[in-house]
């Protein structure tokens, strides 16, 4: 649906509005502490802890990051249900930076 443009509709104490806005096939992003903008949230894995300039991950260990927006997946997911381990779905676009 990309280049598309979609309706949304908004009720609220009554009151209805509705405005037009683009719709992309991808938008990544990774969340933050600050909800926009500042360091992103990230883990240490080795004892789960938040990552942050006083409490770095040891060199050659594991984080962990929540990121968002990589659009459609194939196979589909299907609401309520979990992903079987090892039969995790693939994006449908191809990200590049």
């Amino acid at each position: 649906m990309s280049g598309t443009n979609t309706t949304v509709e908004v009720e609220y104490n009554g009151e209805q509005g509705s405005t037009s806005v683009p719709v992309a096939d991808v938008a990544p992003g990774i969340f933050t502490t600050g909800y926009g903008v500042g360091e992103a949230w990230v883990v240490n894995v080795q004892d789960y802890t938040w990552n942050s300039s006083t409490n770095a991950a040891a060199q050659g260990s594991w984080i962990e990051f929540w990121a968002t927006g990589q659009g459609a997946v194939t196979p589909g997911g299907i609401d309520g249900s979990t992903i079987a381990s090892g039969a995790w779905p693939l994006p449908t676009h191809r990200l590049r930076s």
